[in-house]
């Protein structure tokens, strides 16, 4: 498992490159690297016609893989260990804010938001698997009409870009216990050093390394066992609804 995880991270590494000190801004979001010409992205807010925000496709860039540890509860239940590398994943956005921090007449500080709707992601269940091989279907949790409640904030913490997830959850069938992880996770985002570059690298980066997981596991009895685990994934911007097909936080 050790030399598992060391070769993840080295995936988890490739293409995520140092974010610019030197940003334009302190976490919009725009459609290329704004001294080269860049523009905002579209929000619901954004007029005049309101509505129409740009959308965003974060598609996993090597595995995304969820790691959840072996439990045994006081009544004797015990679960396996379990990995599963996802290597078909979608997270599908569109922009709610994209309002950049701003001082007022006093010299305070006046945090903007920038906001992502997900109310849309896939995990191609034949693409789920235990490294042993058996597929795991995986699941976006959803409300009663349909879409998926999470969303993604960004800000500035310290010199980094921060992605926090929140409102997520993954469902995984292991051959009839059902585990449905919650997810509230961060990431880091970051430019590349130079150029954009449509589905493949040099791209924005959205890097989610070791972070906690909870999950609820249901077994084929109706057992419920409460399972913690890790999450391992590294994104990139891949289609979206401008002509540049990518996007850059500044």
């Amino acid at each position: 498992m050790r030399k598992y995880l060391a070769g993840l991270v080295s995936i988890l590494a490739v293409g995520a490159v140092t974010a610019s000190p030197a940003l334009a801004h302190t976490h919009q979001l725009f459609t290329k690297n704004p001294a080269e010409g860049g523009v905002l992205l579209r929000s619901v807010t954004t007029g005049p016609n309101k509505d129409q925000p740009d959308a965003l496709e974060f598609n996993n860039n090597g595995p995304m893989v969820a790691i959840l540890e072996k439990t045994t509860t006081k009544g004797k239940i015990e679960l396996p260990e379990r990995t599963v590398n996802c290597a078909e994943v979608e997270f599908g956005t569109t922009v709610l804010s994209d309002v950049e921090d701003t001082v007022n007449a006093e010299g305070v500080l006046q945090p903007g938001l920038v906001k992502l709707a997900m109310p849309f992601g896939v995990a191609e269940g034949q693409e789920c698997a235990e490294p042993a091989g058996a597929a795991i279907p995986t699941y976006f949790d959803t409300t009663g009409t349909g879409y998926v409640p999470a969303d993604i904030t960004v800000s500035l913490v310290g010199a980094n870009v921060i992605a926090k997830i929140t409102g997520l959850k993954l469902s995984q069938n292991f051959g009839g216990t059902w585990c449905t992880e919650t997810l509230t996770i961060e990431g880091t985002l970051r430019n590349p050093t130079s150029g954009l570059v449509e589905e493949k690298e040099p791209n924005l980066n959205l890097e989610i390394n070791a972070q906690p997981i909870t999950a609820l596991c249901v077994t084929s009895t109706n057992q419920k066992v409460t399972v913690k685990g890790h999450l391992y994934a590294n994104f990139f911007l891949d289609t979206m609804s401008t002509t540049t097909d990518t996007v850059w936080v500044g």
